[in-house]
């Protein structure tokens, strides 16, 4: 068994609501994971639930981090997944506000059924997969 002083690190943002009407902020903190056991492959850490998760040595991306430097550069690698995700998503629900908008001032408000009817047999499927 590891010594309980050995940890890893991982940050992660704590939000607060603000009073009403205003925004809510935030603060990163680091969590410490102690490390309960090592394998030639890597390491076993206790989490949040007072679970052992394993973390492999030579993965590229990792649960948490022997230094706070190396998990404020996962954070920042995270966030930046997320931000990225989110700029598409935001994208896909722009078109879809045109795409609605567009709809409307063409009068095609239709029903699915009658728009599956429309287009024909190739999109019948569609109503087999609900």
């Amino acid at each position: 068994m590891t010594p309980p002083t050995e940890v890893r690190y991982r940050y992660r943002e704590m939000l607060f609501s603000g009073p009403f009407g205003h925004p809510a902020h935030f603060k990163l903190v680091a969590d410490e994971f102690p490390v309960v056991r090592k394998t030639p492959r890597g390491e076993f850490v206790l989490d949040d639930d007072g679970k052992e998760r394993f973390i492999r040595g030579a993965a590229f991306k990792k649960f948490a981090y022997p230094t706070l430097e190396e998990a404020l550069e996962s954070f920042i690698a995270r966030k930046r997944e997320q931000a990225r995700i989110c700029g598409i998503r935001v994208k896909q629900a722009e078109a879809c506000i045109a795409k609605a908008k567009e709809m409307k001032s063409d009068g095609q408000l239709l029903p699915t059924k009658v728009l599956l009817e429309r287009l024909g047999p190739v999109f019948t499927k569609v109503e087999e997969l609900r």
